[in-house]
Order: structure tokens, then sequence, then C-alpha cells
């Protein structure tokens, strides 16, 4: 990952020193870009984007368990 596009939330915020978050993003070398303040379509992008991927998670993660507890009851 070259570069990484973020809102101006605490979480995502703040001096390398004591941030885990910017701490991460200056050892791998991943460029930090912040959306405009006050700019509440560019803010929606990004939601949308991680909404997207907890979903894509989400499901990965839930089918994956069920599969195994059906193959589980099958055997039974």
């Amino acid at each position: 990952m070259l570069r990484i596009l973020t809102d101006r939330g605490t979480e995502y915020c703040g001096r390398v020193e004591h941030h885990d978050y910017q701490l991460y993003l200056a050892i791998n070398d991943i460029d930090h870009t912040k959306i405009k303040a006050m700019s509440p379509q560019t803010n929606g992008i990004c939601e949308r984007f991680h909404k997207t991927i907890l979903n894509e998670f989400y499901q990965v993660t839930f089918k994956k368990k069920s599969n195994q507890q059906w193959r589980y009851r099958k055997k039974i």
C-alpha cells in the first residue's frame, strides 16, 4: 500500500512519536492523506468504503465459521 486516505478523526491523526497509527504508517513508508475539513462528500466516500470493507470481512468470517459447523454436523 502506498497511500491511505482518512478523515481527520483523532484515531488517525497525531504525532508520530505519540500516536500508534501514525507510527505504523511511518515505519511502513505509507503516505497518509487526510480529507479536507468540512467536506461531507469526501467523508461520505471514506465512510462508505469502510462499511464495504467491514461487510466483506464479516461475510468471509461468518461464512467460514458456518461452513465449519455444517461439516461437523454432517459427520454426526
